[in-house]
């Protein structure tokens, strides 16, 4: 009997070993394509010139990735009006990269929840969560985060 347990654990622990890794926060992932249209829908991206989808280079994403702490120097717009926060880089965060304005402009998606399996591939929907959840445009060209969004409170 004992050794039929210590097979299975050894088993269990391949299992685990050999798993997919698992999302940490700080993680960030670019979406593809049609997350663009998924944002159009969800209302964000009011007003302005929408243009395309375009795909940001490993450096254009690398200075993202290092000014993202800076977004807390910002102050929400919309929703929870002044709310700040704290530690975005410590946050899951999805990109989705279009042209706005003619600019070059990434949207980032910030939230301390875990996300759902697909998040590589799907804008997450979280509705509430205050400032665990929240949304800023990435200015490519300028190097500049603005319009940072909270979600409400529940």
């Amino acid at each position: 009997m004992r050794s039929h347990v210590h097979a299975i654990a050894v088993v269990g622990l391949l299992l685990v070993g050999c798993g997919v890794r698992q999302p940490q926060p700080g993680d960030s992932v670019l979406l593809p394509e049609s997350a663009t249209r998924q944002l159009v829908r969800s209302g964000f991206l009011k007003g302005g010139s929408l243009g395309g989808y375009w795909q940001p280079t490993d450096k254009e994403l690398s200075s993202l990735e290092a000014k993202i702490p800076s977004v807390a120097n910002l102050r929400s717009e919309r929703v929870i009006v002044g709310a700040q926060i704290s530690e975005p880089a410590k946050n899951y965060r999805q990109y989705v990269a279009f042209t706005l304005n003619g600019h070059k402009t990434i949207y980032v998606h910030g939230f301390c929840v875990a996300p759902m399996k697909d998040w590589e591939s799907h804008l997450e929907v979280i509705f509430d969560g205050g400032t665990c959840v929240w949304s800023v445009l990435y200015d490519v060209d300028s190097q500049t985060f603005s319009h940072l969004t909270t979600n409400g409170m529940a």
